[in-house]
């Protein structure tokens, strides 16, 4: 094997290793993505049930806030004895999601 060949097969070793490391760290800013998304969603839920329960929109509990997350809460009427429940929860990032639910107002 001459010195020529063998830095070819390096160049190829190195180029298959760097497509090995972009896809781990691919997958794991995915994992890390949605573990974030995973988490607004049960921010959101909790605030839904919040209001399903009679908490006043736009009332926080800070002890169950998760860090960088920030929830907005709003009732806006939809109908008689129905309301429109809306929870916006920012992520550290700045994508937002927001969750709609008709809840009752009735007791």
């Amino acid at each position: 094997m001459t010195l020529l060949e063998s830095v070819v097969a390096l160049v190829i070793l190195g180029l298959a290793a760097v497509g090995l490391l972009e896809l781990f760290q691919g997958s794991a800013r995915g994992t890390r993505d949605a573990e974030a998304w995973v988490t607004a969603v049960a921010y959101a839920e909790e605030g839904i049930e919040g209001l399903k329960a009679g908490l006043a929109p736009g009332v926080q509990d800070s002890r169950n806030t998760p860090a960088g997350f920030r929830r907005r809460m709003e009732l806006r009427g939809w109908r008689s004895g129905m309301a429109d429940a809306v929870v916006t929860v920012t992520l550290p990032g700045g994508s937002q999601l927001v969750v709609h639910r008709l809840i009752s107002l009735k007791p």
